[in-house]
């Protein structure tokens, strides 16, 4: 992904407009899952979900643990700052991060309100396309045990204690507005919110 700045003669300071919203796919009645980039998150377990025909979501760097996945999500910029050039994701890439709509060709763009993760925010996108259930791996939402599958981030920032609350009160949330809708299947969480399972029993 070849990034070209300030695309549509949007300069330096000037307010970023809304780009115009992508039209969701149709997964109704269909299972999606969500791959995070938690330290728990093996490459079984993804081959697994794949191999079940589910529709999957890969988050950040999870992209590389399937590149065939249907969709990449990333919302913060920085990561397009860091990585977008290196990633060879084959799905269809959706942000909500208005600045990497217009600055990096190719995304597609979905609106969301609030400062939430992109872990989050995949989970919405698999709502809003009709998911009827939403399976989690690598969500861990914990440093316990390191930052990421893949280590920590360099020149951007990783997860700190502050926004991991923060992240389990938003899921908190979500699951009383969404009650079952999603099951967290990683190995290792620290999401309270969301029913648990295993890849073997779902």
């Amino acid at each position: 992904m070849i990034r070209t700045k300030y695309r549509h003669g949007l300069r330096r300071g000037q307010e970023t407009p809304k780009p115009p919203i992508a039209d969701p796919h149709d997964w109704s009645g269909l299972t999606a899952v969500c791959i995070g980039s938690g330290p728990s998150l093996t490459a079984h377990d993804v081959a697994v979900a794949w191999s079940r025909g589910w529709k999957m979501i890969t988050v950040n760097n999870s992209w590389a643990m399937q590149p065939d996945a249907h969709i990449h999500y990333v919302g913060d910029l920085r990561w397009f700052r860091r990585y977008a050039d290196s990633c060879n994701s084959n799905g269809e890439r959706w942000t909500c991060n208005r600045e990497a709509y217009w600055s990096y060709p190719g995304l597609h763009y979905h609106f969301a309100d609030g400062p939430h993760c992109s872990g989050y925010r995949a989970i919405q996108l698999a709502q809003f396309f009709g998911a009827v259930r939403i399976i989690l791996l690598g969500y861990d939402c914990s440093i316990a045990n390191g930052y990421h599958w893949h280590g920590r981030h360099r020149h951007m920032l990783n997860p700190n204690q502050g926004q991991i609350r923060r992240w389990k009160e938003q899921y908190a949330e979500f699951e009383r507005d969404n009650p079952g809708l999603v099951i967290n299947a990683s190995r290792y969480t620290e999401i309270a919110a969301f029913p648990r399972s295993t890849m073997e029993d779902l």
